[in-house]
């Protein structure tokens, strides 16, 4: 369920009262956690020796990078 994912997850539920400008950062820091976590999944796929699966951590991760980036000009 919902649920469970959401007490699993390293990311957290918004409250829904956060304004525009408030839920466009969240969505960074959430990005930016993302990231963080592909990097520690990267380095275990190299260490297992698994190149496909590295790469297409590899491609997930820059583009959340790229859209990082994006948010962040919207933010200023």
């Amino acid at each position: 369920t919902m649920k469970e994912v959401l007490e699993t997850s390293s990311l957290k539920e918004a409250t829904g009262k956060e304004n525009e400008e408030q839920m466009v950062q969240s969505v960074v820091d959430d990005f930016d956690k993302m990231v963080d976590e592909l990097q520690e999944a990267i380095e275990l796929a190299e260490e297992a020796k698994d190149e496909g699966t590295g790469d297409m951590l590899i491609a997930v991760k820059q583009s959340l990078k790229k859209h990082i980036w994006m948010l962040k000009a919207y933010l200023g």
